[in-house]
């Protein structure tokens, strides 16, 4: 998607939050996407931090 519409993800969500891209269904699509890889990246921070916090105990 980054390619095709030549703007990264990050970007695209905020301009998408914000409404400036309308709802068409590639961009719905790509939100969701990304919306669930921060998700999956916030998981696995947390993940290394328990393992930090644990691992010192």
């Amino acid at each position: 998607m980054e390619l095709h519409y030549v703007m990264g993800s990050e970007e695209f969500f905020v301009r998408f939050e914000r409404g400036e891209l309308g709802d068409d269904v590639d961009f719905v699509r790509w939100a969701i996407k990304y919306e669930i890889y921060q998700e999956t990246e916030t998981e696995e921070v947390l993940r290394e931090i328990d393992g930090i916090l644990y691992a010192t105990h």
